[in-house]
């Protein structure tokens, strides 16, 4: 089981759920707010590709998600004993955590056009999908568990909680988890790009 004290594994969820709320809601933002100006369509007409705008998109709100949970990461640790040793992979895990969640949040920018909409629907996918991360094993049967944990899976959230988790001194492997966010990102902007030539 996890190794972490609990008072560490919830910073690591603090951090976590406040870089994913930072990048969705900035990710599918920006992108809905071009297309809702048909900038999106004005740009990708021109020499720049759709691919380069989305992972852009992408890498900006990821950065910017990241700042917000290291700083957290960074005041938290005041007062809660972290291993400042580690900071280069809490850093790593954050920055593949933010892309993954960049990904996420401009694939979820095609489906609307609309920046309210977009913003709306971030927040109600990000908060369901971080409770459902944390549900403990002993809380539910082990048939509900494994449907929980498949959920998860198709999501960011638990990758990342799981990288950073590790990262902090949890123990453990951070490649699979870091593996498993660089796999959720390729897919979610191969849909974005696809979604994006659809509606081109």
């Amino acid at each position: 089981g996890r190794r972490t004290p609990l008072e560490t594994f919830a910073v690591a969820v603090a951090a976590i759920v406040s870089l994913m709320l930072v990048t969705l809601l900035l990710a599918a933002g920006l992108l809905a707010l071009e297309r809702q100006d048909h900038t999106f369509r004005r740009l990708v007409r021109g020499l720049v590709r759709p691919v380069a705008l989305l992972g852009e998109k992408a890498l900006l709100a990821g950065a910017c998600g990241v700042v917000v949970a290291a700083l957290l990461l960074a005041l938290v640790g005041i007062f809660v004993p972290l291993d400042w040793g580690r900071s280069p992979l809490w850093l790593v895990a954050l920055a593949v955590a933010g892309v993954a969640f960049g990904a996420l949040g401009v694939a979820l920018g095609t489906l609307v056009r609309d920046v309210q909409a977009a913003s709306l629907l971030a927040f109600a996918l990000a908060l369901p999908l971080a409770f459902l991360a944390v549900v403990p094993e002993s809380a539910v049967s082990a048939t509900l568990f494994d449907v929980l944990a498949a959920i998860s899976a198709l999501f960011p959230f638990k990758p990342a909680l799981d990288a950073l988790d590790s990262a902090l001194g949890a123990g453990g492997s951070l490649a699979g988890p870091l593996a498993h966010l660089a796999l959720l990102t390729a897919v979610y902007g191969t849909a974005a790009r696809l979604a994006v030539r659809r509606a081109a």
